[in-house]
């Protein structure tokens, strides 16, 4: 779980432009842990919101390779949900950024 946190931190960090906000923030439900990870960033456009947690796949290819990125992030990130029986899912609009949330159940 924390691998996960960090990939997604450092995803949030990576794709927002210096003096943006990066907050971490966990809450429960009836029967789960809910963390969101909500960034100020470049946003993801609809078309590539079903392909990010594909391995290998990466939105701006450039950026990407620039900054280090192999595209497995946000894969692992979803291995790891899933191995907690848990989801993780994102809203992200272009221009203002994306929220992650990491649900995992309790108990």
């Amino acid at each position: 779980v924390e691998q996960g946190l960090v990939n997604l931190i450092n995803n949030a960090i990576k794709y927002s432009d210096a003096g943006q906000t990066v907050l971490i923030r966990a809450h429960d439900s009836v029967d789960a842990i809910l963390i969101d990870v909500i960034d100020e960033g470049t946003g993801i456009h609809a078309n590539e919101m079903e392909r990010i947690f594909e391995r290998f796949y990466r939105i701006d290819k450039a950026r990407s390779r620039d900054l280090g990125g192999t595209g497995l992030g946000l894969s692992i990130v979803k291995h790891i949900a899933q191995a907690h029986q848990g989801t993780v899912t994102v809203k992200s609009t272009p221009g203002e950024g994306s929220t992650f949330t990491l649900r995992l159940p309790m108990g």
